[in-house]
């Protein structure tokens, strides 16, 4: 009988073990995704933030282009 308890205490220790370290592995992988999440968004930001910064290079180049092209040689 004896014997049996302490198997019965490890098994549950084992399995408390177990689940403790699997909470700490779904917070990581939470965590991992909520900062992919983030990433991405920012990502998302500094590509919309480039495209709206070549257009205005653009229209600067060409509004330069324009005014060249009016000079009188």
């Amino acid at each position: 009988m004896r014997k049996f308890v302490l198997v019965t205490r490890t098994a549950s220790m084992a399995i408390a073990c177990f689940l403790a370290l699997s909470a700490c592995g779904l917070e990581t992988a939470t965590t991992a995704a909520a900062v992919a999440g983030a990433k991405t968004q920012e990502a998302q930001q500094a590509k919309q933030q480039m495209d709206m910064m070549q257009a205005q290079i653009q229209a600067a180049t060409d509004k330069a282009q324009a005014q060249q092209k009016a000079l009188p040689d």
